[in-house]
C-alpha cells in the first residue's frame, strides 16, 4: 500500500497548476528542473509540457538537475 501524505496530494495539485512550485515543493531547492519548468510555464503555449514535466519529476521519472554537475 502506498502512503500519501496531504504534502504529496498539494505538490501533485502545484505541479498540475503553477509546475516550477511543484518541483520546488518536491526538492525543496532551486534546480536546473525548476528552471526548466519555470520557463516552460511562463511560455503560455509550452504551459502542457511544463505541467507533464513536473508531473514527471514529481513520481520520479526523471531529473535534469541530476545530470549536471558542478564543481564546488
Amino acid at each position: 500500500m502506498v502512503e500519501c501524505t496531504g504534502r504529496d496530494i498539494l505538490t501533485v495539485i502545484c505541479c498540475i497548476i503553477v509546475p516550477p512550485l511543484g518541483i520546488y515543493l518536491k526538492s525543496e531547492k532551486f534546480d536546473a528542473d525548476f528552471w526548466i519548468a519555470l520557463i516552460l510555464w511562463l511560455f503560455l503555449f509550452t504551459w502542457p509540457i511544463a505541467v507533464i514535466f513536473a508531473i514527471g519529476y514529481f513520481f520520479e521519472m526523471w531529473s535534469c538537475a541530476g545530470n549536471i554537475k558542478v564543481n564546488g
